[in-house]
């Protein structure tokens, strides 16, 4: 939650960009949506409309620094940020700051684009399994004599951020890892493992713990290094670094060789940058394919002996092969044999808990 100062917020929202997840240049994201509509020489609402999304996992919120309408013809455009569509879709505001920005636009004569600075921070108003947000431009009036169609989109403009925005944390947790660490599969994020383990740590620190999740679908460690080679992870305080990639690794041609090299030099970067943080490297959850499960034992043997070798007080390794049952496939998001549901991500954070209890941590 944000403190009440809103000057405050927009120094933090300075610190937070810098967290920020992003696609493309400097970290944005950048979602367009165009569709051709017939012209109406009126201001009705609904003349033309095109509908576009931006998915985000439970984990994460969406800060949006602007809006960018585009058409053909000069022309005048509503548009509605956050509104509800479907099964309970929409955002919710964070703290000071709004999850709706619904705002009118003028495109320049002939056509061109035009930059609608809006400032929002949203985290997901979602139910079920489904994520998203709904974003609607409306066109509003055609100011052309032109009757051909009005071609139009809109871009949004901003960055992916951790649902966590504990801003008097005393300690930050790094976490990084795949879709499993970014939710796919379960409901909210009260039931994934690395909230749960934010929630833990939590607990047991004076002015609590802050999640800073660098987690995306389909990555492996390889990516990973390469992300961390380029300065991605670095930031002024980590306290806990939790490492939970292999999965992917197992199915897309990672050999074993190039995985251990890319675990030992994750542990001797963290060691240097972060000589006081607690590493903590997971062994990847069980896939239900057995000949892919093999692949990913090999890998986890890899990373135990990447850990055992570097002899660190402060890095430690968590085996999660064995957190469940890996031939029931109830234990898996619609029994896909990858994902672990609610239930799997239970299982691992008992495994989880009960390693950081004993030691100590």
């Amino acid at each position: 939650m944000f403190p009440v100062s809103q000057q405050y917020n927009k120094e933090y929202i300075s610190r937070l960009m810098q967290e920020g997840d992003g696609v493309g240049n400097n970290g944005s994201i950048l979602m367009s949506y165009s569709a051709n509509n017939g012209i109406f020489p009126s201001s009705t609402i609904g003349a033309g409309e095109v509908i576009g999304g931006i998915s985000v996992s439970h984990l994460k919120a969406l800060y949006i620094d602007s809006i960018i309408v585009h058409s053909n013809k000069k022309a005048l455009f509503f548009v509605q940020t956050g509104g509800n569509l479907g099964s309970g879709l929409g955002l919710s505001g964070v703290g000071t700051w709004t999850a709706n920005a619904n705002v009118f636009a003028t495109t320049p004569d002939g056509g061109g684009s035009v930059v609608i600075p809006v400032h929002l921070i949203a985290n997901g108003g979602y139910q079920g399994q489904t994520l998203g947000a709904a974003m609607t431009c409306f066109v509003r009036k055609v100011y052309d004599s032109d009757k051909t169609n009005c071609d139009f989109g809109v871009t949004y403009i901003g960055k992916y951020l951790t649902d966590d925005f504990n801003i008097g944390a005393s300690k930050i947790i790094l976490w990084k890892g795949d879709s499993i660490s970014d939710g796919y599969g379960v409901t909210n994020k009260l039931n994934m493992l690395n909230w749960k383990i934010r929630n833990r740590l939590f607990d047991r620190t004076p002015n609590g713990v802050r999640l800073i999740a660098k987690t995306w679908g389909g990555t492996t460690s390889k990516w990973f290094d390469y992300l961390r080679r380029n300065s991605y992870f670095d930031y002024e305080q980590v306290d806990y670094i939790f490492y939970q990639l292999g999965v992917n690794d197992a199915v897309q041609g990672t050999s074993e060789a190039e995985y251990y090299v890319n675990i030992k030099s994750e542990i001797a970067y963290n060691s240097i940058k972060y000589p006081n943080a607690k590493q903590i490297y997971l062994g990847a959850s069980p896939r239900n394919n057995g000949t892919e499960e093999t692949i990913l034992e090999n890998l986890r043997r890899k990373m135990q002996l990447a850990v055992y070798e570097a002899a660190n007080q402060n890095v430690f390794y968590c085996d999660l092969a064995n957190s469940f049952d890996r031939t029931v496939l109830s234990n898996y998001y619609l029994n896909d044999g990858v994902h672990p549901n609610n239930s799997g991500h239970q299982a691992m954070f008992n495994v989880l808990d009960s390693f950081l209890t004993m030691n100590m941590l």
